[in-house]
């Protein structure tokens, strides 16, 4: 093994650096001592010198007299390598002599020094531990290094901190990692360190302009929700007019615009199904005979219905990906242990690779296919709040809220809703908003940097979603809060409410139904008063819609953990929707109530009774049997063909065809209400009973009962209604619907969902009861698992390498390494910033053609915490009156620049072997007989990512927080 501190420069005379060439390899090394260094003879230099001896001939030391001398390492107090090794030049000389230019481009991807690298290594990659690529010599060896699928980093765009040039990261600094990997959890407490590091950075700058600066800063929220509002406002236009144009193909065109819905072909006063505008399929194709007229309505309403519906997973199914956290032996052991699992228990198996440093035997942690064990994921299907839920938690979901997927979904959705199948578009819409937050917040580093900041603003994104689904502003900032939101602040709200009442009056402006409205439907009730007695009627509705959800999220398991998992069905995901079309075709053609798009559904069942709806408006008696007979058949369909629609492969909401199903039963129970009002007026003292009240009593009585809402619910039925005298018989049912649903089922859909995808959830809503302590849950871990600095602080690449590798064939992409000294706790370093560090080291050793075995430093010594003071500040540097700040070593004497090859290559290699800026030096600590319900607060408190477990104040283990979470799953 090299001596770790061989590029340190040995001193002469003056403190100059002495420099002599190796007689072995002709490269350039340190002089022991001042004679070495005496200049050789001219025959010497010229019968050993080759082509370019004049590059690496020394200067006499009579020439080198003028320049700047060289700081004396001892003023430091350390033989460290790094910033304080080094003294920085003043930038005239640097400028001068032209060596400031060729350091930048070493450190920015470019061909160092001139010389002619091959390609893999003049534009080299960030390498990566997921998916392999060839072998150094291009054949198909597997090299221990990955491409970069992993190490994906976020690049601002040119609006990046909107010009402000103090507020930048320096070119010459090392980069820092500034994302996290896929499939692992985000560190909240780093992330509040690090934005309160910059905030105090900025608040440091004096006088106008740092005033100017401070401002920039606070705008850039606005100016990114407004954009959100915006583009989101945009993309729900687009989806509503294209979904209700679709949507009434089913059916017939327009004859005087085909573009134009059936709501808007029919002119005001005529009632539906009696447009003259509206010109059917049979009367297109002048159908004479009955029986043609409806077998070729049923015929074509059946093959736009397949035809929809395929087109919409054929798109879904593009957005495949797999979650490798699943079927992985992961947190949940209770030991972590260094072994590498074998082939026969892991397709991760063990196999000879090429490294740059060493042939040890790592192990293969993936390969160009996904394990065979590992749960497939489309990121377009579905509602997307779960996974949205679960991703504001903390958890990392890359491609999620992309591009891509905010692409492909809102193209699905639109063909899924439009197929008339019973689903709805609410959910969805909530995913798409934060897919707009989450790429506008590319706009700038202080967001795109700091995974912290970014769910603040998307959160104020799905509190728009709900706004413009339900033209809810109110409630689409409950839901967020209620329904998404994680962790909290109080200065979110006002962001919350100004993205929601911006994207809805961008919305108005827009008119998309062309009423003016940002929804469909808004209804009013004559009568804005109830009476005592009907508390309980609002109570059994309130219990019936209660069972109802409660029953649907445990049939929505059940099914799918049984049929969808019959092999056919799971192998082929469009058998499953297509069958699903079918039925619905059929099921849904014979009536009115489900064959209508949702939004108008919803809108006459809760509409009140007028003169052109004679069919749920019955005039007597005699006509309400058949009035319940359609509305019993409407609501046992649309109940049935919501439990088998949602879940299959396209985006789908749950929210609409809830109501609707509630709004079915409860229009029944006001007619029967009204039934017994004209058997005995004197029980009902001779009141109007409005059976459309019922049906929105019902609605927000099965979907509290489908999503435990309450306020959120409250409010939105309020809105949509605009009448504050009936919120407290909303408020009732579901209150009852609540206490009903959590008593038969205590989790509600999106929650058994999120158990059902196992991602790590920890709900911080509720509190659990453990009867275990903190000691039987910790992992233990034995010497090979720790980095011990009580002897060195110097360990070697492939040593680090080896153990990353170990965290994660285990599955443990985001685990840490703890550093110690003796049994003392130094530090932390975590796998995925091990991971980008080690990349990183051999990415630049390769461009700077260094070839030497790699000796990386663990600086966690007392003396080293000055180093740390800076290292929170993230894509934050500020210039100083006299130029900016050096970030990475240069040398004041200008002799060194004379032997620039090598010595270049140890200060370079010095800086980034530097490991510092990727350690935890103030991990989360507690001691091991803490109670688990104290462990639960700082996981859901603070957001710490790992907690490090003590005993007498001596260092045992580590708890990670996915271990937790499975535990108290399990538990």
């Amino acid at each position: 093994m090299p001596n770790p501190e061989d590029h340190l420069m040995p001193r002469g005379r003056g403190n100059r650096p002495l420099l002599v060439r190796s007689s072995t390899d002709g490269r350039l090394r340190m002089s022991a001592s001042p004679e070495d260094h005496a200049p050789s003879s001219p025959s010497d230099d010229e019968s050993n010198a080759g082509p370019s001896s004049r590059l690496w001939r020394p200067r006499s030391l009579s020439q080198r007299q003028s320049y700047p001398r060289l700081a004396s390492q001892d003023n430091h107090g350390q033989q460290g390598r790094g910033d304080d090794d080094i003294a920085a030049a003043s930038d005239a000389h640097f400028v001068k002599r032209g060596n400031l230019a060729r350091l930048r481009r070493i450190f920015s991807h470019r061909q160092p020094l001139g010389l002619d690298l091959p390609p893999a290594l003049a534009e080299p990659q960030f390498p990566s531990l997921r998916t392999p690529r060839l072998g150094a010599d291009g054949g198909g060896g597997v090299s221990p290094y990955y491409t970069p699928d992993r190490h994906h980093r976020r690049q601002p765009s040119q609006m990046s901190g909107y010009g402000f040039g103090s507020i930048r990261q320096s070119q010459d600094k090392v980069p820092e990692r500034t994302f996290y990997d896929d499939f692992t959890t985000i560190d909240w407490t780093r992330d509040a360190i690090k934005d309160s590091a910059r905030r105090k950075a900025l608040e440091s700058l004096p006088g106008a302009r740092g005033k100017l600066i401070r401002w920039g800063d606070n705008i850039q929220g606005w100016i990114i929700t407004t954009i959100i509002a915006f583009a989101f406002a945009l993309l729900a236009f687009v989806i509503d007019k294209l979904e209700g144009t679709l949507s009434g193909f089913r059916h017939g065109y327009c004859s005087s615009n085909w573009l134009v819905p059936e709501t808007r072909c029919c002119p005001k006063g005529e009632s539906f199904g009696q447009c003259k505008n509206w010109v059917t399929w049979s009367e297109f194709f002048k159908s004479s005979s009955k029986s043609d007229t409806l077998l070729l309505n049923v015929g074509i309403y059946l093959a736009i219905t397949m035809l929809f519906a395929f087109i919409s997973v054929k798109i879904t199914l593009q957005t495949k990906t797999v979650n490798p956290l699943l079927g992985e032996e992961s947190y949940s052991t209770s030991r972590s242990g260094s072994e590498t699992p074998t082939s026969s228990g892991s397709p991760r198996s063990k196999q000879k690779v090429d490294s740059n440093n060493s042939d040890e035997t790592l192990p293969l942690l993936a390969s160009s296919s996904p394990p065979k064990n590992a749960r497939v994921m489309y990121t377009a299907y579905g509602s997307g709040v779960p996974e949205v839920r679960t991703i504001l938690s903390g958890f990392v979901i890359r491609g999620y809220l992309g591009v891509k997927t905010l692409t492909y979904k809102s193209v699905a959705l639109v063909f899924s809703v439009s197929s008339g199948m019973s689903l709805g578009k609410e959910g969805p819409f909530v995913h798409l908003a934060t897919c707009v937050g989450n790429i506008a917040c590319r706009l700038s580093r202080k967001y795109s940097e700091n995974d912290m900041k970014r769910r603040q603003v998307l959160s104020a994104a799905a509190s728009a979603g709900v706004a413009l689904a339900f033209g809810s502003p109110l409630g689409g900032i409950l839901f967020s809060l209620e329904e998404v939101s994680y962790y909290f602040l109080p200065d979110q709200l006002f962001r919350m409410f100004f993205c929601a009442v911006t994207s809805a009056m961008f919305l108005k402006f827009m008119n998309p139904y062309g009423t003016g409205k940002i929804v469909f439907f808004e209804v009013t009730y004559p009568v804005n008063d109830w009476r005592a007695w009907e508390v309980v009627i609002f109570a059994f509705i309130g219990v019936c819609g209660g069972v109802m959800g409660a029953l649907f999220c445990k049939f929505h398991i059940w099914w799918g953990s049984t049929f969808r998992q019959w092999k056919p069905i799971k192998a082929s995901p469009i058998l499953d929707v297509m069958w699903v079309a079918v039925v619905t075709a059929f099921v849904t053609f014979p009536n009115e109530l489900l064959s209508k798009a949702p939004n108008e559904v919803l809108y006459r069942l809760a509409s009140p009774c007028t003169a052109d709806e004679s069919e749920l408006c019955p005039s007597d008696l005699s006509n309400i049997p058949s009035a319940l007979a359609t509305l019993a058949y409407a609501f046992v369909g649309k109940a049935a063909l919501t439990c088998v629609t949602f879940g299959i492969k396209v985006p789908s909401g749950i929210y609409i065809p809830s109501m609707i199903v509630g709004a079915l039963f409860g229009r029944m129970v006001g007619l029967v209400v009204q039934y017994v009002e004209h058997l005995y007026p004197a029980i009902t003292l001779s009141r109007m009973i409005i059976p459309g009240f019922y049906a929105m009593v019902g609605a927000g009585a099965v979907m509290a009962g489908v999503t435990r809402m309450t306020v959120t619910l409250a409010v939105i039925l309020f809105e949509l209604t605009s009448q504050l005298g009936h919120v407290i018989p909303f408020s009732i049912a579901i209150l009852f619907s609540n206490w009903v649903a959590n008593a038969i089922e205590p989790r509600s859909l999106y929650e058994l969902i999120i158990q059902k995808q196992e991602f790590p959830f920890l709900d911080n809503r509720r509190i659990l009861a453990f009867d275990s302590p903190l000691e039987d849950l910790v992992t233990i871990l034995g010497k090979d698992e720790v980095l011990d600095v009580s002897s060195s602080p110097y360990v070697k690449l492939t040593h680090l390498r080896a153990m990353l590798s170990s965290l994660q064939a285990r599955a443990q992409y985001d685990g840490c390494i703890p550093i110690v000294n003796g049994n003392m706790l130094r530090g932390l370093i975590s796998a995925p910033e091990l991971e980008f560090a080690l990349d990183l080291i051999e990415q630049r050793s390769a461009q700077i053609g260094y070839t030497d075995p790699i000796v990386c430093k663990l600086p966690v010594t007392d003396e080293d915490k000055e180093r740390y003071q800076d290292l929170y500040r993230g894509a934050v540097d500020v210039e100083s009156e006299g130029g900016f700040v050096q970030k990475m070593p240069v040398i004041r004497t200008e002799d060194y620049f004379a032997y620039e090859g090598a010595a270049e290559q140890d200060a370079i290699i010095a800086k980034i072997t530097d490991l510092a800026p990727f350690i935890d030096r103030v991990p989360i600590t507690m001691d091991i007989h803490s109670p688990l319900s104290l462990v639960q607060m700082v996981f859901t408190k603070l957001g710490t990512r790992v907690i490090c477990v003590v005993k007498d104040g001596k260092f045992v283990g580590i708890l990670h927080k996915k271990k937790f979470i499975d535990f108290s799953n399990k538990d």
